[in-house]
């Protein structure tokens, strides 16, 4: 059994990653990530992906896909269709190692702030389009204009296209490293990176890896197929020392049943190679069954409390956040180990959004006695839910979880207030609600911290708490493998005639 105090994700940790020397075309040796103590996956959990088995033919998928997010993911299961899909810059497996992805090299420029990255001169989109510099450039601006994608911007200040096969990526300073690290660009890993090529003639945006997707052109209400389906592609990268153990052999065709709104065990019945969940009625039916194991990837999400009006240097102890996470959330969780409001101050200290005693009072007064979150989400939903439920208790008993997260509202009667964008953000910019319960991914660099004074300007270092850290597990039909397990805990299937 894992320590618990290896319980913590590795996302973002690509800040950390060790030495890596790029000469100009020269192979690059593979640099690794820092795991302690973010890192809780250990050779033998990589194991259980990595070995011999028949391949994944179905996967099931439990949230809905829309083919206009592609190539960048905005919930789990697209974030596991689109890895299909879509490679970034850079690879990072299981053993934590940094290997070349959509890039063959890299080097800082004489500054030491800017990467001039070489892509493979073979790569090729599934419609045997060569890819250049341009092209990653026109994806990461989302299919046109010159505009990064916000998701893209987090990362990344500005790219140029140097010639064809060359271009100069300028990383976000809350993304650079600390000068005592060795430099690596490891940022490049992350998914909102990926490329694509938007053609017009295709209702899905074109991948370089060995299969192209077929499927609705829009989001379908009800139960749906997408279809992975092999493509030629001249010249894929060779990288099979990441490569899931196994037969390489070609394999049919992979089907993703997607079923949003519905009882996820019926995927179970319906013959699913694999799925991945945090559902407890699921992960409860399939222990149960003698065909599937249920492995546990890394803490992907932590999730903080937002408010404009605590009292200075109040937090919810370790104790209490453990209790939120056993009394709250459906699926696992745990008690957030993760001290945010020291991160916090490391990140905002030179930023506009450290503003502290200057911040300016809220537009309206917060009044309203909401809780806010966004609506797609399970898990932000229970913890409103609970710290509502917490408000029937009588005053005079105090609850130290509402004496922590909404003083000025203890005595007085909360709400949920689920919102969809584009209503969301408007309410979590105007800060004017009692709480804002949001998701971010596990960081280490500054880029997630940032991200988050950038939606909620009005926040400081004392408004912030974190609740919970979550995690998935994935749900494997036993005699099913060639699987790959990355350094975020999404996975690499087998797909037809993939190499990896």
């Amino acid at each position: 059994m894992l320590s618990p105090t290896r319980c913590l994700v590795v996302l973002g940790l690509i800040g950390c990653l060790g030495a890596l020397t790029a000469a100009a075309q020269a192979p690059l040796p593979p640099s690794k990530l820092d795991p302690a103590p973010f890192h809780d996956v250990d050779g033998s959990s990589c194991s259980r992906f990595d070995r011999p088995g028949e391949p994944v033919s179905l996967v099931g998928l439990t949230d809905e896909v829309d083919p206009a997010h592609a190539p960048i993911p905005e919930n789990d299961s697209e974030r596991l269709l689109f890895r299909q899909v879509y490679e970034t810059l850079v690879h990072i497996g299981c053993d934590l190692a940094i290997r070349p992805g959509l890039a063959s090299t890299w080097q800082l420029d004489a500054t030491g702030t800017i990467w001039i990255i070489t892509l493979r001169p073979n790569a090729r989109f599934s419609d045997g389009t060569a890819v250049t510099a341009r092209d990653v450039i026109a994806s990461w601006a989302h299919g046109g204009g010159a505009t990064p994608h916000p998701a893209v911007a987090r990362f990344v200040r500005s790219a140029t296209a140097l010639d064809a096969l060359t271009l100069s990526v300028s990383p976000r300073d809350e993304v650079r490293q600390d000068a005592a690290q060795p430099p690596a660009p490891g940022f490049l890993a992350q998914p909102a990176l990926a490329v694509a090529r938007f053609a017009p003639e295709s209702a899905w945006p074109l991948g370089t890896r060995e299969g192209r997707l077929e499927g609705p052109a829009a989001p379908a209400a009800g139960r749906t197929t997408i279809t992975l389906v092999p493509t030629a592609i001249a010249s894929p990268p060779d990288t099979s020392a990441t490569a899931p153990a196994g037969s390489r052999a070609s394999t049919p065709a992979v089907r993703f049943l997607v079923s949003p709104r519905r009882d996820v065990r019926d995927l179970l019945d319906q013959g699913v190679d694999l799925l991945v969940t945090r559902d407890p009625a699921t992960l409860a039916y399939a222990s149960a069954l003698a065909q599937f194991d249920a492995i546990p990837l890394p803490w992907l999400r932590s999730y903080v409390f937002l408010s404009r009006e605590r009292a200075p240097g109040a937090t919810l102890t370790p104790a209490l956040r453990q209790k939120l996470a056993d009394d709250a959330v459906p699926g696992e969780a745990q008690g957030s180990l993760f001290d945010w409001p020291q991160a916090w101050s490391r990140c905002t200290t030179s930023g506009p959004v450290d503003a502290g005693a200057n911040q300016s009072p809220p537009r309206v007064p917060a009044s309203s006695g909401r809780i806010v979150f966004d609506a797609a989400d399970p898990v932000a939903r229970a913890l409103a839910e609970r710290i509502t439920a917490l408000t029937s208790t009588r005053p005079a008993d105090g609850n130290p979880i509402l004496d922590v997260l909404v003083p000025q509202f203890r005595s007085r009667k909360l709400q949920i207030a689920p919102l969809r964008e584009p209503t969301f953000s408007p309410a979590l910019d105007r800060g004017d609600d009692a709480g804002y319960i949001i998701a971010v991914d596990r960081p280490k660099d500054c880029a997630e911290i940032t991200l988050v004074g950038e939606r909620a300007p009005w926040a400081t270092r004392n408004g912030v708490v974190p609740l919970v850290d979550t995690r998935l597990r994935a749900i494997v039909r036993r005699g099913r493998a060639q699987l790959a397990m990355e350094w975020d805990g999404s996975l690499l299937i087998s797909s037809p005639g993939r190499s990896q």
